[in-house]
């Protein structure tokens, strides 16, 4: 279970976040939304301690993450996979290294068992090994996302974080995105957090919907509570993702 209890995040003199609690229980299907500028990738950042916080606590199964040190913070960053906006694979690499980039890292796993796993995470996301020697310019905007997915899950992590990763694709390539997010949370043992603003994402994946505001939390329960929800600024959110 991740818990976040009276965080506040700012910068100078801007508060993005203020008093800000929620809890993402565990095997959950978290969509996080909200409107630009209101701090729903900084959050995620926050959870995966790429920032620090200002004041308050944030516990990563029970533990304060502001308390780890070097190696119980790296402990933690092996739990989780992080598919980031935009894919954000590094250009000048093949997709075999992008793939086995944090295997890499380690320095304990030989050549071939790099290999041997990255294909393994590739056919999971129903990708060939034809692709391992290409670079990410050679791919489609869905294969580079597919990749991308393949990166996070290579280590097996219990929590998976999406940073918007529908934005971009078509319809149908979206749906896949959205397919393969259920597929790898079928583990009971796995959190789903996905930062989106496609209401076809919420709709086919979330368990649990997580609304930011200005500076706080205007929504978080289930998923067909929020649909149903008179809150102004939940109908606003709808009325405008509906028009878009």
């Amino acid at each position: 279970m991740i818990d976040l209890q009276n965080i506040s995040k700012g910068f100078g003199e801007q508060v993005i976040h203020q008093n800000l609690s929620m809890q993402v229980e565990q095997g959950q299907r978290l969509c996080l939304v909200g409107g630009s500028g209101v701090g729903k990738s900084l959050l995620m950042k926050l959870i995966l301690g790429l920032e620090d916080l200002d004041e308050g606590e944030i516990y990563f199964e029970g533990q304060a993450i502001s308390q780890l040190d070097v190696f119980e913070g790296f402990e933690l960053m092996e739990k989780c996979g992080v598919v980031f906006q935009n894919a954000a694979l590094f250009d000048s690499l093949t997709i075999r290294e992008n793939v086995g980039l944090r295997l890499d890292e380690h320095g304990k796993y030989q050549p071939a068992e790099i290999d041997r796993m990255g294909l393994d995470v590739l056919s999971k996301v129903q990708l060939s090994g034809e692709i391992l020697d290409l670079l990410p310019n050679q791919l489609s905007g869905g294969m580079q996302k597919r990749v991308a997915i393949a990166r996070a899950i290579i280590l097996h992590p219990s929590y998976l974080f999406y940073d918007e990763p529908t934005t971009g694709l078509d319809p149908e390539n979206a749906a896949y995105i959205d397919d393969l997010i259920l597929q790898l949370a079928q583990d009971p043992n796995t959190n789903s957090i996905i930062i989106t603003h496609d209401l076809e994402t919420i709709l086919r994946v979330a368990t649990q919907v997580a609304m930011l505001g200005n500076k706080g939390l205007i929504f978080h329960g289930l998923t067909q509570d929020f649909w149903q929800s008179d809150d102004p600024q939940i109908q606003a959110f709808l009325r405008r993702r509906k028009e878009a």
